[in-house]
């Protein structure tokens, strides 16, 4: 959050000094009669603007990184026109006044009751403003759906390659691939039963269920049993087998980076993997079918009983 916020201050910085210079622009270079439609044009793509970039980074560039890349490079594309191809023009020495800081500070200050005007034009234009940013806004939570499991995995697995490069993944599913795949990922669709245990579960070191919530984790299981060290998020059904540091590496849903690090953390620490793996694989040796039977059937008497005394 930190983060965020600093990074947005810093932007918010440079983009109102980018406004400050067309707008100091404007009588440099405009009559004084056609400089109110002249601000309108200017103002008009401000506010396109940010409808069109919510539509690139919700429809378009659907990834975080490549979406905030594609804005950096439109910002300094489109700036470079008016920097490279409008002159300015020096103000003379001594037409400057000298520099202040108490002045500085005393010009953001201008009396509405002797510049009404001014202080009608800030009022709409900030009510605007405001409209414009909360309808952008309202769009881009309505339109956006929190990532699923499936594009916080492809986003989990990018973010370990790019720790560990010769990172190799396998991804299976029983229908086609509703996210893109970054190129160390190999997409299998139905894999059938002797390729999903012997090639998939006992061909990898790590199991990753990145799943939001999930019922009885019947995958992750599986891969227990097939010497996998299992990193899952705490989805609710993952309670029933997944302890974290002793069966299994467990995370909060939508953890991107938490999720990572225990990858990473697996991956380079065979002790700790191989120690994951046999106790994962000894928990779900309990997961039999004559055992499920029977805590079944009991649950069914005692659910019986519970309506004969009622």
């Amino acid at each position: 959050v930190v983060g965020v916020a600093v990074f947005w201050v810093l932007f918010s910085a440079f983009q109102n000094g980018e406004f400050a210079s067309l707008s100091a622009a404007i009588p440099d270079h405009v009559p004084v009669r056609q400089r109110a439609t002249v601000a309108g044009w200017v103002g008009m793509p401000q506010a396109l603007g940010l409808v069109l970039g919510t539509v690139l980074v919700v429809d378009v560039f659907t990834r975080l990184i490549p979406g905030y890349d594609v804005l950096a490079i439109l910002l300094v594309v489109l700036t470079l026109p008016f920097v490279l191809l409008t002159p300015d023009h020096a103000l003379d020495g001594k037409d400057r006044p000298a520099f202040s800081w108490r002045q500085l500070a005393r010009s953001y200050w201008l009396s509405p009751r002797q510049y009404p005007d001014f202080a009608w034009a800030w009022v709409t234009r900030f009510l605007a403003s405001l409209a414009i940013a909360m309808g952008t806004s309202h769009g881009a939570y309505k339109f956006t759906r929190k990532p699923d499991g499936n594009v916080l995995a492809m986003g989990v697995i990018e973010e370990v390659h790019r720790r560990i490069p010769e990172l190799r993944a396998v991804v299976f599913s029983n229908k086609d691939a509703d996210v893109e795949m970054p190129p160390c990922v190999n997409f299998v669709k139905l894999p059938p039963r002797n390729v999903l245990v012997g090639e998939i579960y006992n061909g990898s070191r790590v199991f990753v269920c990145s799943s939001v919530k999930e019922g009885f984790g019947l995958s992750s299981i599986e891969a227990m049993a097939g010497g996998c060290a299992l990193v899952t998020t705490d989805n609710g059904g993952s309670e029933d087998y997944a302890i974290d540091g002793e069966t299994a590496l467990v995370c909060e849903p939508r953890d991107v980076t938490g999720m990572a690090d225990r990858i990473e953390q697996l991956l380079r620490d065979d002790g700790l993997r191989t120690r994951i793996a046999e106790r994962g694989l000894a928990e779900v040796q309990r997961f039999d079918w004559d055992t499920s039977a029977r805590e079944l059937e009991e649950f069914l008497d005692c659910y019986a009983e519970q309506l004969d005394d009622a």
